[in-house]
């Protein structure tokens, strides 16, 4: 007799059909119904291993724009599931960053105690270990919480589902069909995909396209697929019409070209950056002029009487408060300095640039853990970039585009708060982790779950 085979589908194929189902569903139903379908993923998880949830949680990074997005609750759950479960982890000098981190996240719980609005900083303090802490640590010890590579299909995953999202979001809105999907867009027709915010949707692209221009760039891996999927990333990223966005992007643009340069490889960086000039002059202004987005080539009275105020008042709260007024207070104290100066001019409670934030909410000690800690992890990927010499090596390419994404992100974080975006703290842990596994910081020791023995 011959044994029957029996057939099963992997879960991680299961969780992208799924991933994949919501997101069509997504353009026929408000978000919140969609916030409904995802969390069918939250009993799923506890039947699967807790890298199926993390993978799982990843390829729902495009879901984000109702609270608490799933993404969040399959990463803390996958995260928790894998500590009980005895994991051990590998540390090595790349990860002692997160020390900073760690110091920094915990500046913020401290500083809960002396907020004005407790609420408020309880949450954004929770926010802020999340995005600055936990994030960066999953992401350093992929090996340990994703299925070999799983974790850059499921990045893929999200990050081309927004693509398209938003590609989709303009086109619709130069056809004059906006009002069908509100939800698909800021204010207007601005598209933000199913983002909270438009300014974090693009961006999130950008990470997905600097990592291709370093594979064509750098690397000289050519393929149609990647062309394609760069020119989708390129057009989502221009529907956002955010001016922070396209900083972030030229400036990863340039760190990449000085990079190809570096490496004898400067003819290709002239042929991509001059492709994206001629399409950024034949198409950018036309759809400026078509979506009536003029905001973004002037100083407009926002910028006048809105960023800069808040900045000046974040100024002078960190000149009042050294220690900082407590995480989430700028919004709550900022408006109080800012009558000060303007009288009834409208008050604009953000902070608009994530190191006027950090500076009034978590003082000089705070600002300086993290700002030490992302030093430390940028010096990690510079190390790699000398020690590495064969430009086709993934170590290397794979750091260039990190190295960008980082610079890009602090570059755009001079005029947009920054600090909670997720896919900061994605590209922090793995710069830690390449840094660990291709530098010359893998003196490793074993730690378990429950803290370094």
């Amino acid at each position: 007799m011959t044994k029957s085979k029996t057939m099963y589908i992997p879960v991680h194929h299961i969780a992208t059909a799924y991933t994949v189902m919501i997101f069509i569903t997504s353009f026929a139903i408000p978000t919140e119904y969609v916030w409904l379908l995802s969390m069918a993923l939250l009993p799923i998880s506890v039947a699967v291993s807790s890298r199926s949830v993390m993978d799982m949680a990843t390829k729902m990074l495009w879901l984000v724009q109702k609270e608490p997005p799933v993404t969040d609750v399959l990463m803390v759950f996958g995260l928790a599931k894998a500590a009980l479960s005895g994991r051990k982890f590998k540390i090595n000098a790349a990860g002692y960053p997160l020390i900073l981190l760690a110091l920094f996240a915990a500046i913020n719980v401290i500083q809960i105690s002396w907020s004005v609005d407790w609420a408020r900083a309880s949450f954004y303090a929770a926010v802020t270990v999340y995005t600055m802490f936990l994030l960066p640590f999953v992401f350093w010890q992929l090996e340990r919480l994703f299925y070999e590579d799983g974790w850059r299909r499921a990045l893929t995953l999200a990050i081309d589902l927004t693509a398209f999202a938003l590609v989709i979001a303009g086109i619709a809105a130069l056809l004059g069909l906006s009002d069908h999907f509100p939800w698909l867009y800021h204010t207007q027709n601005r598209a933000r995909a199913f983002f909270k915010d438009v300014n974090v949707a693009g961006p999130f692209v950008i990470i997905g396209a600097l990592r291709i221009l370093s594979q064509l760039m750098i690397a000289g891996r050519y393929s149609a697929v990647s062309m394609a999927r760069l020119a989708v990333y390129i057009a989502a990223i221009a529907f956002t019409f955010s001016r922070g966005a396209y900083l972030n992007l030229a400036v990863g643009i340039f760190l990449l070209g000085f990079i190809a340069i570096y490496k004898k490889r400067g003819w290709r960086f002239a042929l991509f950056f001059m492709l994206f000039l001629v399409l950024g002059a034949a198409y950018l202004p036309k759809l400026i002029t078509d979506f009536g987005q003029q905001r973004v080539v002037a100083i407009n009275p926002y910028d006048t009487q809105g960023r800069f105020a808040a900045w000046r008042s974040g100024l002078m709260m960190a000149l009042d408060h050294p220690l900082g007024v407590g995480p989430g207070q700028f919004e709550v104290v900022s408006p109080i300095y800012q009558r000060r100066f303007i009288g009834n001019a409208t008050v604009t409670p953000s902070a608009h640039s994530m190191y006027v934030r950090i500076i009034a909410e978590n003082g000089i000690i705070g600002g300086a853990a993290l700002l030490s800690a992302l030093a430390w992890i940028l010096i990690g990927l510079i190390s790699v970039l000398k020690i590495v010499r064969d430009a086709q090596k993934p170590c290397f390419y794979e750091s260039a585009w990190l190295l960008a994404a980082i610079i890009g992100i602090l570059a755009e974080g001079l005029v947009i708060d920054v600090i909670h975006w997720r896919h900061f703290g994605i590209v922090m842990g793995l710069a830690m982790y390449y840094s660990g596994v291709c530098g010359l910081t893998n003196r490793t020791f074993s730690a378990d779950a429950g803290g370094v023995q």
